[in-house]
Protein backbone atom coordinates (compact mmCIF):
# COMPACT_ATOMS: atom_id res chain seq x y z
CA UNK A 1 0.00 0.00 0.00
CA UNK A 2 1.37 3.27 -0.74
CA UNK A 3 1.79 5.93 1.68
CA UNK A 4 -1.61 7.92 2.41
CA UNK A 5 -3.49 5.46 0.14
CA UNK A 6 -6.21 4.98 2.98
CA UNK A 7 -7.13 9.12 2.64
CA UNK A 8 -7.77 8.69 -1.38
CA UNK A 9 -11.34 7.31 -0.39
CA UNK A 10 -12.35 10.91 1.47
CA UNK A 11 -10.48 12.61 -1.14
CA UNK A 12 -12.24 11.26 -4.26
CA UNK A 13 -15.58 11.82 -2.66
CA UNK A 14 -14.96 15.40 -1.58
CA UNK A 15 -13.72 15.32 -5.16
CA UNK A 16 -16.94 14.11 -6.99
CA UNK A 17 -19.67 16.09 -4.56
CA UNK A 18 -17.94 19.27 -3.25
CA UNK A 19 -16.13 20.43 -6.03
CA UNK A 20 -16.32 22.24 -9.28
CA UNK A 21 -13.89 20.38 -10.95
CA UNK A 22 -11.41 23.29 -11.33
CA UNK A 23 -8.29 24.42 -9.01
CA UNK A 24 -9.22 21.20 -7.09
CA UNK A 25 -6.35 21.49 -4.98
CA UNK A 26 -7.47 25.01 -2.75
CA UNK A 27 -10.81 23.40 -2.74
CA UNK A 28 -9.77 19.55 -1.42
CA UNK A 29 -7.52 21.97 0.98
CA UNK A 30 -10.00 24.23 1.86
CA UNK A 31 -12.48 21.10 2.79
CA UNK A 32 -9.81 19.55 4.35
CA UNK A 33 -9.52 22.14 6.89
CA UNK A 34 -13.17 22.38 7.64
CA UNK A 35 -13.35 18.75 8.15
CA UNK A 36 -10.41 19.10 10.62
CA UNK A 37 -12.06 21.92 12.32
CA UNK A 38 -15.09 20.16 12.83
CA UNK A 39 -13.54 17.19 14.38
CA UNK A 40 -11.71 19.42 17.15
CA UNK A 41 -15.10 21.24 18.05
CA UNK A 42 -16.51 17.68 18.26
CA UNK A 43 -14.35 16.39 20.70
CA UNK A 44 -14.06 19.39 22.48
CA UNK A 45 -18.00 19.58 23.11
CA UNK A 46 -17.79 16.08 24.08
CA UNK A 47 -14.93 16.86 27.25
CA UNK A 48 -17.29 19.69 27.68
CA UNK A 49 -20.02 17.49 28.40
CA UNK A 50 -18.01 15.04 30.36
CA UNK A 51 -16.44 17.36 33.13
CA UNK A 52 -20.41 18.65 33.49
CA UNK A 53 -21.01 15.10 34.37
CA UNK A 54 -18.22 15.29 36.60
CA UNK A 55 -19.33 18.75 38.19
CA UNK A 56 -22.79 17.48 38.84
CA UNK A 57 -21.76 14.18 40.61
CA UNK A 58 -20.02 15.05 43.67
CA UNK A 59 -16.69 12.89 44.29
CA UNK A 60 -18.49 10.51 46.80
CA UNK A 61 -21.53 9.53 44.53
CA UNK A 62 -18.69 8.69 41.74
CA UNK A 63 -17.08 6.39 44.42
CA UNK A 64 -20.31 5.30 45.31
CA UNK A 65 -20.94 4.45 41.95
CA UNK A 66 -17.56 2.28 41.78
CA UNK A 67 -18.71 0.38 45.03
CA UNK A 68 -22.01 -0.87 43.42
CA UNK A 69 -21.79 -4.05 43.56
CA UNK A 70 -19.63 -4.68 47.21
CA UNK A 71 -21.17 -6.68 48.97
CA UNK A 72 -21.91 -6.59 52.36
CA UNK A 73 -23.43 -8.40 55.26
CA UNK A 74 -26.47 -7.80 57.35
CA UNK A 75 -30.51 -5.71 56.10
CA UNK A 76 -28.99 -2.56 54.87
CA UNK A 77 -25.91 -0.50 54.47
CA UNK A 78 -25.47 3.36 54.36
CA UNK A 79 -23.00 4.95 51.81
CA UNK A 80 -22.61 8.36 50.08
CA UNK A 81 -21.80 10.21 53.58
CA UNK A 82 -21.48 13.55 53.39
CA UNK A 83 -20.00 16.13 56.00
CA UNK A 84 -21.20 16.20 59.70
CA UNK A 85 -22.92 19.75 60.39
CA UNK A 86 -24.68 20.96 63.33
CA UNK A 87 -28.85 20.67 63.59
CA UNK A 88 -28.90 24.60 63.62
CA UNK A 89 -26.78 24.32 60.36
CA UNK A 90 -29.30 21.76 59.08
CA UNK A 91 -32.27 23.74 59.75
CA UNK A 92 -31.02 26.60 58.30
CA UNK A 93 -30.35 25.03 55.00
CA UNK A 94 -33.82 23.95 54.61
CA UNK A 95 -35.93 26.69 56.11
CA UNK A 96 -37.69 26.97 52.89
CA UNK A 97 -38.83 22.95 53.15
CA UNK A 98 -41.49 22.31 55.37
CA UNK A 99 -40.09 19.01 56.07
CA UNK A 100 -37.18 20.36 58.01
CA UNK A 101 -39.68 22.38 60.46
CA UNK A 102 -38.16 22.09 63.89
CA UNK A 103 -36.67 18.87 62.91
CA UNK A 104 -34.15 19.03 66.11
CA UNK A 105 -37.49 19.27 68.13
CA UNK A 106 -39.18 16.26 66.71
CA UNK A 107 -36.12 14.17 66.33
CA UNK A 108 -35.79 14.40 69.92
CA UNK A 109 -39.73 13.44 70.84
CA UNK A 110 -38.62 10.36 68.37
CA UNK A 111 -35.58 9.39 70.28
CA UNK A 112 -37.47 9.74 73.59
CA UNK A 113 -40.05 7.24 72.45
CA UNK A 114 -38.12 5.27 69.94
CA UNK A 115 -34.86 4.63 72.36
CA UNK A 116 -36.79 2.67 75.12
CA UNK A 117 -39.06 1.08 72.69
CA UNK A 118 -36.16 -0.71 71.52
CA UNK A 119 -34.36 -1.35 74.93
CA UNK A 120 -32.03 1.44 74.39
CA UNK A 121 -31.02 2.80 77.54
CA UNK A 122 -30.68 7.13 77.04
CA UNK A 123 -27.45 8.12 77.71
CA UNK A 124 -26.07 8.81 81.02
CA UNK A 125 -29.10 7.97 83.03
CA UNK A 126 -31.50 10.75 81.72
CA UNK A 127 -34.95 10.22 81.61
CA UNK A 128 -35.99 12.92 78.66
CA UNK A 129 -32.89 13.23 75.39
CA UNK A 130 -32.89 16.62 74.11
CA UNK A 131 -30.62 17.60 71.32
CA UNK A 132 -28.70 21.13 71.20
CA UNK A 133 -28.59 23.03 68.54
CA UNK A 134 -24.97 22.70 67.90
CA UNK A 135 -25.20 18.63 67.92
CA UNK A 136 -23.87 17.40 65.07
CA UNK A 137 -25.84 15.14 62.30
CA UNK A 138 -24.35 12.92 59.32
CA UNK A 139 -26.37 12.62 56.22
CA UNK A 140 -26.20 9.75 54.24
CA UNK A 141 -27.38 9.97 50.31
CA UNK A 142 -27.31 6.01 48.84
CA UNK A 143 -28.74 2.66 50.86
CA UNK A 144 -28.36 -0.58 50.00
CA UNK A 145 -31.25 -3.10 51.43
CA UNK A 146 -30.74 -6.89 51.06
CA UNK A 147 -34.19 -8.39 50.99
CA UNK A 148 -35.56 -12.32 50.36
CA UNK A 149 -37.44 -12.43 47.51
CA UNK A 150 -40.79 -14.20 47.77
CA UNK A 151 -40.02 -15.02 43.76
CA UNK A 152 -37.38 -17.42 44.41
CA UNK A 153 -36.20 -17.16 48.03
CA UNK A 154 -33.06 -15.66 47.01
CA UNK A 155 -31.33 -13.04 48.57
CA UNK A 156 -31.85 -9.68 46.35
CA UNK A 157 -30.09 -5.79 46.55
CA UNK A 158 -31.64 -2.74 45.87
CA UNK A 159 -29.79 0.49 45.85
CA UNK A 160 -31.82 3.46 46.97
CA UNK A 161 -30.93 6.97 46.64
CA UNK A 162 -31.89 10.15 48.70
CA UNK A 163 -29.72 13.33 46.90
CA UNK A 164 -30.83 16.77 46.14
CA UNK A 165 -28.94 16.62 42.71
CA UNK A 166 -28.68 13.25 41.44
CA UNK A 167 -27.56 13.48 37.80
CA UNK A 168 -28.18 16.90 37.70
CA UNK A 169 -32.21 16.08 39.68
CA UNK A 170 -33.57 15.68 42.62
CA UNK A 171 -34.48 12.32 43.62
CA UNK A 172 -36.15 10.95 47.03
CA UNK A 173 -36.60 6.67 46.43
CA UNK A 174 -39.74 5.37 47.67
CA UNK A 175 -40.03 2.09 49.93
CA UNK A 176 -42.11 -0.06 51.52
CA UNK A 177 -41.70 -0.22 55.53
CA UNK A 178 -42.60 -1.90 58.74
CA UNK A 179 -44.19 0.46 61.24
CA UNK A 180 -46.76 0.31 64.17
CA UNK A 181 -50.35 2.17 63.80
CA UNK A 182 -52.07 4.26 66.77
CA UNK A 183 -53.21 0.90 68.05
CA UNK A 184 -50.34 -0.40 68.39
CA UNK A 185 -50.90 -3.14 65.19
CA UNK A 186 -47.97 -3.99 62.74
CA UNK A 187 -48.62 -2.55 59.37
CA UNK A 188 -46.90 -1.51 56.22
CA UNK A 189 -46.84 1.46 54.45
CA UNK A 190 -45.45 3.22 51.58
CA UNK A 191 -43.24 6.25 51.85
CA UNK A 192 -40.74 8.30 50.08
CA UNK A 193 -37.61 9.11 51.45
CA UNK A 194 -36.22 12.37 52.38
CA UNK A 195 -33.42 12.69 54.50
CA UNK A 196 -31.10 9.84 55.69
CA UNK A 197 -28.97 9.81 58.42
CA UNK A 198 -26.68 8.83 61.55
CA UNK A 199 -27.44 9.90 64.63
CA UNK A 200 -25.08 9.71 67.96
CA UNK A 201 -26.31 9.01 71.07
CA UNK A 202 -23.90 8.38 74.04
CA UNK A 203 -22.33 5.01 72.43
CA UNK A 204 -24.56 4.08 70.38
CA UNK A 205 -25.39 4.95 66.43
CA UNK A 206 -28.50 5.13 64.80
CA UNK A 207 -29.74 4.47 61.40
CA UNK A 208 -32.46 7.10 60.83
CA UNK A 209 -34.48 8.71 57.81
CA UNK A 210 -36.99 11.23 57.53
CA UNK A 211 -39.79 10.14 55.57
CA UNK A 212 -42.98 11.32 53.67
CA UNK A 213 -45.89 8.64 54.32
CA UNK A 214 -47.75 7.87 51.42
CA UNK A 215 -51.03 6.97 53.25
CA UNK A 216 -51.45 10.32 54.88
CA UNK A 217 -55.05 11.43 53.90
CA UNK A 218 -54.93 14.93 54.58
CA UNK A 219 -51.84 16.09 52.21
CA UNK A 220 -47.87 15.53 53.03
CA UNK A 221 -47.01 14.74 56.43
CA UNK A 222 -43.52 13.75 58.08
CA UNK A 223 -42.28 11.49 60.43
CA UNK A 224 -39.24 9.19 61.61
CA UNK A 225 -38.02 5.65 61.03
CA UNK A 226 -35.16 3.64 61.84
CA UNK A 227 -34.06 2.48 58.70
CA UNK A 228 -33.58 -1.03 59.80
CA UNK A 229 -37.71 -0.88 59.27
CA UNK A 230 -37.18 -0.19 55.13
CA UNK A 231 -38.25 -3.83 53.31
CA UNK A 232 -37.10 -3.19 49.78
CA UNK A 233 -36.81 -0.02 47.32
CA UNK A 234 -40.37 0.42 45.32
CA UNK A 235 -41.42 2.83 42.30
CA UNK A 236 -44.40 4.92 42.62
CA UNK A 237 -45.40 7.26 40.58
CA UNK A 238 -47.70 10.71 41.02
CA UNK A 239 -51.77 9.80 39.45
CA UNK A 240 -51.68 13.26 37.60
CA UNK A 241 -54.86 13.24 37.42
CA UNK A 242 -55.69 13.16 40.88
CA UNK A 243 -56.60 16.48 43.11
CA UNK A 244 -55.14 14.49 46.25
CA UNK A 245 -51.99 13.58 45.66
CA UNK A 246 -52.40 10.03 44.74
CA UNK A 247 -49.58 7.75 43.69
CA UNK A 248 -49.56 4.83 42.02
CA UNK A 249 -47.53 1.58 42.95
CA UNK A 250 -45.75 0.29 39.66
CA UNK A 251 -45.50 -3.59 40.30
CA UNK A 252 -46.31 -4.81 37.36
CA UNK A 253 -42.86 -4.89 35.93
CA UNK A 254 -41.56 -6.48 39.17
CA UNK A 255 -42.62 -9.98 39.95
CA UNK A 256 -41.69 -9.55 43.79
CA UNK A 257 -42.90 -6.17 44.36
CA UNK A 258 -46.48 -7.44 43.10
CA UNK A 259 -46.53 -10.70 45.34
CA UNK A 260 -44.99 -8.29 48.72
CA UNK A 261 -48.17 -5.93 47.73
CA UNK A 262 -50.53 -8.69 47.20
CA UNK A 263 -49.33 -10.30 50.86
CA UNK A 264 -48.47 -7.63 52.90
CA UNK A 265 -49.92 -4.25 52.02
CA UNK A 266 -53.27 -5.20 51.71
Amino acid sequence: MRPNEKHHGPIKRAYKLQTNGKDIANQILRLDHTTFVSVVLHNRINHFDDEQCKAILSERELETEDLDDWSFGGHIHLGAPQSAITFAQLENDNASNRAFGQFRKKLSTFLNHALPAYNIPLPDGKTWLTLSAQDMVQEHQYLKVNYESVVDWKLTTNHLRCNPSFQGHERHDCAPVHTQDKDGNNKNIFVRVLFMFKQSIGSQTLDLTLVQPMDAPMGPQHAFITLHSVIRGALLVPDFASTRGDFFLVDYVDYDMFLHSQRYMF
